[in-house]
């Protein structure tokens, strides 16, 4: 009876919190594939050209940051280094970590997600660089039409002008 209720204090329940962050870990892995894309050219840094990249881009960017926030606060709060003030406890539970591979799981899907998450961040550097190089562009050609304009009417203000210092000047001589 002892040694059944020392299993029961000292180790079912670390290994029920192990299940749970194993559970969590496949869970999010899960989640992942289900709703992010599967296109690659979709994170790729290719430039965005029409609205329904833009859309997809953009669905995939916010679920992507969701994940990120919901595996660190994860990390952060559920992930443990040790349990216990008694060393064998720890050690139980070091091994069963290591056994249900927990820790690389989780490092492996973070690096994952991260790089997704870089490779979208590229993009849309590329994306906002490609929107204000095409409004340089239409400002540029806004510009020269009004320097255009603005020669022209030079033009027109120095042939008025000819014609009055001209005229004047050959009246004046008459």
């Amino acid at each position: 009876g002892n040694m059944y209720d020392k299993v029961m204090n000292d180790y079912f329940l670390m290994y029920i919190l192990l299940l749970h962050q194993k559970y969590t870990i496949v869970k999010f892995r899960d989640e992942i594939g289900a709703n992010l894309s599967a296109v690659a050219t979709e994170y790729s840094e290719r430039v965005i050209h029409s609205s329904e990249e833009e859309k997809a881009f953009l669905a995939n960017e916010e679920l992507l940051d969701e994940m990120v926030t919901k595996l660190t606060v994860f990390i952060t709060k559920n992930m443990h280094t040790s349990v216990s003030h008694i060393h064998h406890q720890n050690d139980f539970y070091s091994y069963v970590s290591e056994q249900l591979e927990i820790q690389k799981e989780c490092a492996d899907l973070s690096k994952g997600v991260r790089v997704l998450r870089d490779s979208l961040e590229s993009k849309r550097a590329k994306y906002e660089a490609a929107k204000e190089g095409e409004r340089d562009k239409q400002i540029s050609k806004t510009l020269l039409f009004v320097s255009w304009i603005t020669f022209v009417s030079f033009l027109f203000s120095v042939e008025d002008f000819i014609q009055k210092f001209w005229v004047t000047k050959t009246d004046g001589e008459s």
